[in-house]
């Protein structure tokens, strides 16, 4: 049973004992994932991560309790992610489905890393796969778009990999079936207020009349985009070495070259950049090159930043988002702080977790009383580490942080001394050291869309 899947493992090419992270939300499709894994590499190399997006109220925490359980059943390790991607959705004005996608992923690569795994296994089948095609066709999505899910993709300094997309929804729950595995039912699933559920229960039971085979002649259509979107890519890769110059890209004649290429040539420039891509910004880079146009001109992007064209050349432009304001918060109840318009701090009282759990982004410190001020950092600051105090000045070129983002980075200050700065971590004396141990734990969430 399940077959393709297998196939697919036993083809790829896992260093011996690498660990997996599985993501398990409960549902049918990934406590079969979790159980079928187990069984092909044992529940030793496996970690699995339920992430709880605070939407669904009792029946979140339902899930919650249903995929520890099921996860310690197989002798799994599991850990929880909790997030409040309504208070997201409110600042940023992502739809749900973005917000607890972009919280989701981002969990992943964090969890992943701090437990040592070198892939992420993510439950996607079959009707996924055409259910993103679709919804990919509807964004006006071109040939990488088109391709859907990949079975194998990067995330970070991880690889997610999706055994699933061979095998169909129907063949997974005659799966849970046969090995009488229990699973949880997400009820927004039943309804019609998101996309995906719509193609669900209304297109797609009409393609497959129209054609029974209708998912496998999709696939096909898809694969060949893929291997289309992979030659162009090839293509653009060996012309955009030769055009990058530091960070600037020789861009005068870019757009005398077909648009599959002069597109892929931008997308690979923004993403080495840090920069969004999409048609409209492709469109209107051109437009700063069209002949007429000033040999000086600039485009605004998503999120606040600029490019500018210079003569013959594009730079990508400074941090164009306001600076960070002063703002006094209580540290004594739970809540979320919109700091600015890309970054939010979640304050949720909790026990220690560990070290594991800690990251730039993610910070405990001890118990506070009274208001702490989150401000931007102040000439003379110092941080106090394991080794003494050092400038914010000097740690922020140490690590590399770019001039233009420095002032917008939060410095949490109570009583005239830095408790905890966001990318550093706590001062020395506020540090959590006890598994269990009372503490506050500060969450910086990014809220930008994700490149």
């Amino acid at each position: 049973m399940l077959a393709p899947a297998a196939q697919f493992l036993e083809a790829l090419p896992l260093p011996a004992n690498a660990r997996i992270l599985v993501g398990l939300s409960g549902g049918a499709d990934s406590c079969a994932l979790l159980h079928f894994l187990s069984v092909f590499f044992g529940p030793d190399r496996l970690v699995a991560l339920h992430v709880n997006h605070g939407i669904r109220g009792e029946e979140a925490l339902r899930d919650e309790v249903f995929a520890k359980s099921f996860a310690e059943s197989l002798n799994v390790s599991f850990f929880c992610h909790r997030s409040d991607v309504p208070s997201l959705v409110n600042a940023t004005g992502d739809s749900p489905e973005d917000a607890a996608r972009k919280v989701r992923y981002r969990a992943l690569e964090e969890v992943a890393t701090a437990h040592n795994c070198t892939h992420v296994a993510l439950a996607h089948h079959g009707d996924d796969f055409v259910e993103t095609f679709f919804l990919n066709l509807a964004r006006g999505s071109g040939s990488r778009g088109l391709s859907s899910i990949p079975a194998i993709r990067p995330l970070g300094n991880v690889t997610v990999i999706r055994p699933f997309l061979g095998v169909s929804r129907k063949e997974i729950e005659e799966y849970c079936t046969c090995h009488h595995l229990e699973y949880v039912t997400d009820s927004t699933n039943l309804s019609d207020d998101y996309a995906r559920n719509k193609l669900r229960h209304h297109v797609l039971p009409v393609m497959h009349e129209i054609s029974p085979a209708f998912s496998k002649k999709l696939r096909e259509a898809a694969d060949s985009l893929s291997e289309d979107d992979r030659y162009l890519t090839s293509l653009a890769k060996r012309e955009y070495s030769s055009r990058l110059e530091g960070d600037t890209l020789l861009a005068a004649d870019l757009f005398s070259l077909p648009p599959p290429i002069s597109s892929r040539i931008l997308k690979l420039y923004l993403t080495d950049m840090g920069l969004p891509f999409n048609r409209a910004i492709y469109v209107s880079v051109k437009t700063l090159f069209d002949p007429g146009h000033s040999p000086s001109g600039t485009v605004t992007l998503p999120g606040g930043r600029i490019l500018t064209r210079r003569y013959d050349h594009l730079f990508p432009g400074q941090e164009a988002l306001p600076p960070l304001s002063p703002l006094e918060i209580s540290l004594e109840k739970d809540g979320t702080h919109h700091l600015t318009p890309d970054l939010s701090l979640v304050v949720t009282h909790r026990p220690f977790p560990g070290p594991a759990f800690c990251s730039p982004s993610t910070i405990y410190i001890r118990p506070q009383t009274g208001t702490v001020l989150v401000r931007p950092r102040q000439s003379g600051d110092e941080w106090m580490g394991p080794n003494g105090k050092k400038s914010l000045k000097r740690l922020f070129i140490d690590r590399k942080i770019p001039k233009a983002e420095r002032e917008r980075i939060p410095v949490l200050e109570t009583g005239g001394r830095v408790i905890c700065v966001y990318l550093l971590g706590p001062s020395f004396p506020e540090r959590v050291d006890n598994i269990g141990q009372p503490a506050i734990c500060l969450d910086f969430v990014k809220t930008m869309e994700d490149i």
